[in-house]
């Protein structure tokens, strides 16, 4: 049975706490890993050799970051960058968010670029001879997608 969102399951609670009592810490998720109990973040045994990253117990903790900062419950905020995560005071918020805002009006900038690329595609341009008369943005699937011209 699929848990209600925003309401935090008993793994999640014990993560919360633990970072109240650590407030002031900058901690990884692989430094979490290791001061929680095993038993909230098994590792995968068969894949001691699998980076951190791709391992079940970082996704896990990264769900129930994700999971305690949507919590109508909690009130606190975690923020999370390149020093780890932790609770957050006004400032390193004001901080974490000015550099996600700028952060995601560059994806944005960039995705705009790439939507009109495609807008362009097929239309024909002034080439003086060199190069292609039309704008080929995407790969065509077959051999009769390609303009002739």
């Amino acid at each position: 049975m699929k848990a209600e969102k925003g309401v935090l399951n008993s793994r999640q609670w014990r993560l919360y706490e633990y970072l109240k009592q650590h407030a002031n810490e900058w901690m990884t998720q692989e430094d979490l890993f290791m001061r929680i109990p095993a038993e909230d973040y098994p590792i995968q045994i068969a894949n001691q050799d699998m980076p951190w990253h791709d391992q079940s117990a970082r996704m896990m903790i990264t769900n129930d970051i994700r999971a305690i900062n949507s919590s109508d419950v909690i009130q606190k905020i975690i923020i999370s960058g390149k020093r780890g995560v932790k609770i957050a005071t006004a400032e390193e918020f004001d901080e974490s968010f000015k550099a996600r805002t700028a952060a995601l009006k560059r994806a944005i900038g960039r995705q705009y670029k790439l939507h009109k690329k495609a807008e362009l595609n097929n239309q024909t341009r002034i080439t003086f001879g060199s190069g292609r008369s039309y704008i080929e943005a995407f790969m065509p699937d077959t051999a009769e997608d390609t303009p002739q011209g």
